[in-house]
């Protein structure tokens, strides 16, 4: 492909993420209201890992509010 000046193919916009992934990770939910607002929960979810950094959406089963998580590689 002919890319413009300074485009690889190779960014996340263009090639999407090196590997979608199922992670067990512990996580806070962010709902003031919630009655497991900041305890630690281990959910399991998915995600994608792209240039050594992983991430993906969670939701809290308790109140149903979705949060971002993000890791790294390794």
């Amino acid at each position: 492909m002919n890319y413009p000046a300074g485009v690889s193919g190779n960014e996340y916009q263009i090639a999407g993420p090196d590997a979608y992934l199922e992670v067990t990770e512990t996580v806070l939910c962010v709902n003031h209201d919630c009655k497991m607002f900041e305890v630690e929960q281990e959910l399991e979810f998915e995600a994608e890992a792209y240039g050594g950094e992983i991430s993906g959406n969670f939701t809290c089963p308790t109140c149903g509010t979705e949060d971002e998580w993000t890791g790294e590689v390794g």
